[in-house]
């Protein structure tokens, strides 16, 4: 190798990762069927998930949206209207390259929807409705409504609520998913 010219070693290498990128392409196609037996022999081949599945909306597109509102009690009991906090951004063509707010409103929507399926699987009640104020869901979007709160009111207590929506044109009213009980920031 070490007589070898360098273009020889150039065209070498790049037929090397031309080679793993084929073969990446060609297995990431072979993981989209649905087929059990090849998808097991690709489970085994793939210890690491590199492999990726899309799916496009299936098996469970969305069919609604949810809306994170909170409100806060001040020390002398005054209640305030509740407040939106929004999920998404309005869309603009400079999102396509610069878009600095989407991390953390991607994550509180996550946190949301995450909040939404525990309360859904679990069929929360009095007995176990401790569990979800444990989760980190919960306490993470709790601390960002009391970090909203803290810029208007010095002692408070704040109060979320999460809403789900169907549609644009609102056929149905929304639906209250949770509703939570006032925390002393």
């Amino acid at each position: 190798m070490q007589g070898e010219a360098p273009a020889l070693i150039y065209y070498r290498m790049f037929y090397i990762v031309l080679s793993f990128y084929l073969l990446f392409a060609c297995l990431t196609c072979l993981n989209q069927l649905s087929i059990p037996r090849l998808q097991r022999a690709l489970a085994r081949i793939d210890i690491f998930r590199l492999l990726p599945v899309w799916t496009f909306f299936a098996p469970n597109p969305g069919v609604s949206d949810y809306h994170l509102v909170y409100r806060c009690r001040d020390k002398n009991g005054n209640i305030s209207p509740f407040k939106k906090v929004s999920l998404r951004n309005k869309k603009n063509i400079a999102n396509a390259i610069w878009n600095p707010g989407k991390r953390s409103q991607k994550a509180l929507n996550d946190f949301v929807q995450d909040i939404r399926r525990m309360i859904s699987d679990n069929d929360m009640d009095e007995t176990n409705e401790h569990l979800l104020k444990l989760s980190f869901s919960y306490i993470v979007t709790l601390h960002y409504c009391t970090e909203l709160v803290k810029q208007t009111f010095e002692e408070a207590s704040v109060q979320f609520m999460i809403l789900e929506s169907f549609g644009y044109f609102e056929l149905r009213k929304p639906r209250l998913i949770l509703n939570s009980e006032f925390h002393r920031i």
